[in-house]
């Protein structure tokens, strides 16, 4: 595993006994190889690329009144590290990206939330790297390209969603049966990754379903930053599938590229 997809859910999965939430948990083992990690998530949206360099970063209670209280009360105390934000943002200057660090930039649900489960001690540090809404797929493809092979030791982590309807989530019904249209969707992603065809994953708008599970686009940008950051060879591997709430697709994908071996 080189690289890692996560479909982070709703803000209180993490209060379910779910699959989902048991597999986060069955992904600390992996984590043990890796002494930080360099995440992008999907509501770490700005303009342009930023590089999370606050030593210290706060945690994000980034939803809405509806949630329960001790969502908002979550504390996540994961280190920063500006020496590794440092090189991060060198790598992509180097790419061409223009990037900047934010010494202010704190940890998002996107971040904290499967965090909290996967390595609930917050032991390792993490650097924050945006997403630019107003970018396509292939630019964040190419951010997280300019960071592969940068440290075998540094996990590099999207945390997005496959299917991203809010509309069509049935809130409340944690065990709902898969949206349909988000199934179709989810089967061709699956499919697609299998294949290794990136030049159809980057036009996933034109996939079946596609507009309907992405109405915007910010939530699937996370996994074309751990696929580029895999490097050009890269094969995916479903660690996990499944949904929640009827329409979200919570989909695990390790990455890895076997020229590179």
């Amino acid at each position: 595993m080189k690289t890692l997809f996560i479909s982070h859910g709703s803000p209180d999965e993490i209060l379910h006994d779910t699959s989902h939430r048991r597999q986060w948990r069955e992904l600390s083992r992996r984590f043990e190889a890796f002494d930080a990690l360099v995440v992008m998530s999907a509501h770490n949206e700005t303009t342009g690329t930023v590089v999370g360099a606050n030593p210290a970063p706060h945690t994000i209670p980034d939803f809405g009144p509806s949630f329960p209280d001790t969502l908002f009360r979550k504390q996540y105390p994961a280190s920063g590290d500006p020496a590794l934000a440092a090189r991060v943002a060198n790598r992509l200057r180097d790419a061409g990206l223009a990037p900047q660090e934010d010494r202010r930039a704190g940890l998002d649900h996107g971040v904290w939330a499967p965090l909290s489960q996967i390595l609930p001690e917050a032991d390792l540090p993490i650097v924050t790297v945006s997403a630019d809404p107003r970018r396509d797929a292939g630019h964040h493809l190419a951010v997280g390209r300019a960071l592969a092979g940068m440290d075998e030791r540094i996990l590099l982590i999207g945390s997005g969603a496959s299917t991203h309807n809010l509309q069509a989530v049935r809130w409340g019904e944690r065990d709902a049966a898969p949206n349909p249209r988000a199934e179709i969707f989810a089967r061709w992603l699956e499919e697609r990754l299998a294949a290794g065809d990136e030049e159809a994953l980057l036009d996933f708008g034109s996939a079946p379903q596609g507009a309907f599970n992405h109405p915007t686009p910010e939530h699937i940008m996370p996994l074309f930053f751990a696929m580029g950051a895999a490097g050009p060879g890269w094969r995916a591997h479903l660690l996990h599938r499944g949904f929640s709430l009827g329409a979200l697709a919570m989909h695990v994908i390790a990455f890895d590229d076997p020229a590179s071996r």
